[in-house]
């Protein structure tokens, strides 16, 4: 990969260039430990695999039968408790002000979608929160609709989900995979963690949150994301999301440097990775010094350095008009 990286197109470079950062630390590992993790791993497939080969086997059988219909009856129980669950939050926060529904929702869906992969500077929390922003004001993301479990749950307690677009925008089916009934996260929403590593995070959370309040980004229209991160291995939504075109990528935050990098620059003592267009057509060059990377771009003769936001962690999508 290494050797052949240039001939790649500019949008699989940064993830190559992940997945060789990845695959360099994995074989850093202690041989044993290697072969350790994946002996484990055979063992564990092996035995699923025998599992579903004699579900096939015996299908009919009374002790699958009963299998099967057990998962189901605890399947309807769980689906069940969620529901009454999220409708009880819904419900509690319905009579709570605007500010701190806002505030609730924002967090739960950061925590949860983002959690601690964003850099301090937090570029994927504060874009994360404007895609929220952009799904509140829209009549495809802001509703409740009436084939969903919760709308049912929310009708019983006499709660008229019309009138929470902010609430919709969290617990509508399908937008959030963490809202679903079997995801485990699922109990973040009516249990928040409340660990010390959990409350820290929250409190970074809630700060670009009010900051993201009071100035939000007009420009900013994406209103679906995906990370590879998370789901690694899994279906790239690019090719599904007809109806969107990815966002362009942008740097980070301008570097003050001390001349270093600009020396490297200058020598040519860099790895050049690949270029992208901004939002407004300026062209940046990512390249690498000692094994970190940077976004750059040439002003008045000047090579200027910015903080390198690796689109791998998080993919942004707007509509296509």
């Amino acid at each position: 990969l290494q050797k052949k990286y240039d001939i790649f197109p500019d949008d699989l470079r940064a993830n190559i260039d992940w997945i060789l950062i990845k695959l360099k630390s994995y074989l850093n590992q202690n041989k044993t430990q290697i072969l350790n993790r994946i002996k484990k791993w055979k063992r564990k497939t092996e035995k699923a695999k025998k599992f579903y080969q004699n579900l096939l086997k015996n299908k009919k059988s009374k002790e699958i039968l009963d299998i099967i219909s057990r998962k189901n009856q605890s399947s309807l129980k769980l689906k069940n408790f969620v529901h009454n669950q999220q409708a009880a939050v819904y419900q509690y926060w319905s009579n709570k002000s605007a500010l701190m529904r806002k505030l609730y929702v924002l967090d739960t869906i950061l925590f949860n979608e983002v959690g601690p992969l964003d850099a301090d500077a937090g570029y994927e929390r504060s874009d994360v929160i404007q895609v929220v922003l952009n799904r509140v004001v829209n009549e495809k993301y802001n509703f409740i609709p009436e084939n969903q479990g919760l709308y049912n749950n929310l009708k019983a307690l006499n709660v008229d989900s019309k009138k929470y677009p902010w609430l919709n925008a969290l617990f509508k089916e399908g937008e959030f995979s963490f809202t679903y009934f079997y995801i485990s996260a699922v109990s973040n929403i009516f249990c928040p963690d409340q660990s010390r590593v959990g409350k820290r995070l929250r409190e970074k959370n809630l700060k670009i949150i009010l900051k993201k309040l009071e100035k939000p980004d007009s420009n900013f229209n994406a209103l679906r994301y995906f990370s590879q991160v998370s789901m690694l291995g899994k279906i790239n939504m690019t090719q599904v999301w007809n109806d969107y075109k990815q966002y362009p990528e942008r740097p980070g935050w301008k570097i003050d440097t001390d001349g270093r990098l600009a020396l490297y620059y200058k020598t040519d003592r860099y790895r050049f990775l690949y270029s992208y267009k901004d939002p407004k057509g300026i062209t940046y060059a990512v390249i690498e010094i000692d094994e970190k990377k940077y976004a750059t771009t040439l002003f008045r003769g000047r090579v200027l350095f910015f903080e390198y936001r690796n689109p791998y962690l998080f993919r942004y999508f707007s509509p296509v008009k």
